[in-house]
């Protein structure tokens, strides 16, 4: 079995906030959206432990799994939505050594 077989849901929507001059001295936050189109959102659980760092994981109640090609995580990606449920991006780490996977630690917002 391949990684491809668990990365099958679609239309996961990353926000990315970033601050730019609005030329008056002062600073306006711009918003913009991508889809990812091949990663899963699971709850959190024990296992979760072998992906995440520990600050994550303790911060988290579901992480995103998705190739690394697929997306690239910043510190400036601020929330993820899927299916109407709305998560705060909590962090980002490549595991398994050669950049393999991408774990994203989440927090459903209720």
């Amino acid at each position: 079995m391949n990684l491809e077989y668990f990365l099958t849901m679609a239309d996961i929507a990353v926000v990315r906030e970033s601050a730019s001059a609005d030329g008056m001295g002062g600073r306006s936050i711009v918003t913009t959206s991508t889809t990812i189109a091949r990663g899963v959102i699971y709850q959190a659980g024990s296992n979760a432990l072998s992906f995440m760092s520990d600050k994550m994981y303790a911060d988290s109640s579901h992480i995103l799994v998705c190739e690394p090609s697929a997306y690239t995580f910043t510190i400036a990606d601020k929330r993820v939505t899927q299916g109407g449920r709305t998560f705060t991006v909590q962090g980002s780490d490549n595991v398994m050594g050669k950049s393999e996977i991408s774990v994203v630690g989440l927090r459903l917002q209720e």
